[in-house]
């Protein structure tokens, strides 16, 4: 019965780290969309500056999760279990993202030398 709850209050955990990511996710997005309609080009620092933010915050809810599964698990169970998972969907996620950003910013760079040489 005691490893039952203990696998219920898991799930909760894990489901509020999940609303916790959706709601930062649809920020992060609605941001970088307003961005992108208020720029003139999407090689502003703005746009590259806000993708940067939004690969870092899923770095940031990638370590969030795993100290908070290591607390629920600690505070529920009758031993302390110590152990790191990773996603390795997030880890790439966020070098896609990281890499686009590095994309974006050598467009602008691009962007910035052909308005100086007209």
């Amino acid at each position: 019965m005691k490893e039952l709850s203990v696998k219920r209050i898991n799930a909760i955990g894990k489901a509020g780290n999940m609303i916790a990511l959706i709601g930062r996710i649809v920020l992060i997005v609605a941001l970088l969309c307003r961005a992108l309609r208020d720029c003139k080009s999407p090689f502003d620092d703005t746009v590259i500056r806000r993708m940067r933010n939004f690969a870092f915050s899923i770095i940031g809810w990638c370590v969030l999760s795993v100290v908070c599964n290591l607390v629920i698990s600690s505070i529920f169970a009758s031993a302390i279990q110590v152990g790191v998972n990773f996603s390795l969907g997030n880890v790439l996620l966020v070098l896609v993202i990281l890499g686009l950003c590095g994309i974006f910013r050598y467009g602008a760079k691009l962007q910035q030398e052909h308005d100086e040489t007209l």
